[in-house]
């Protein structure tokens, strides 16, 4: 990852846990002077309950593994839902999780803005 340069100054963008940012800040402190930190929530998320518990099972299950551990209907008998809720579910919560990626890229000036 590069920083913006802006007037000469380094920005830098990063993802971490609420628990994580005075030990970060803590440790930039230690090699480099700070002159500006803002910090921004992310909870563009909005996952459901359905769409989590679908995905963790998924994820655990190894769906998302290549090969595949697990299919739609061992993800479905897990959850005790029908193989059509499953299906849906995962896919909602994969576009929820990819557009929420997608505007933190865009954020940090990965992506073109008219994305």
């Amino acid at each position: 990852m590069e920083p913006t340069i802006v007037y000469g100054n380094e920005i830098w963008s990063f993802l971490a846990y609420e628990y994580q940012v005075n030990e970060v800040l803590r440790e930039l402190r230690g090699i480099t002077r700070v002159n500006e930190v803002k910090v921004q929530d992310f909870d563009g998320l909005e996952l459901s309950e359905e769409e989590l518990e679908v995905l963790s099972t998924a994820l655990e299950m190894g769906y998302f593994n290549v090969p595949r551990e697990a299919n739609l209907k061992d993800v479905a008998m897990a959850t005790g839902k029908s193989v059509n809720a499953v299906a849906y579910s995962l896919r909602s919560g994969e576009r929820k999780i990819i557009r929420g990626i997608m505007e933190l890229l865009k954020r940090w000036r990965y992506l073109p803005k008219t994305w």
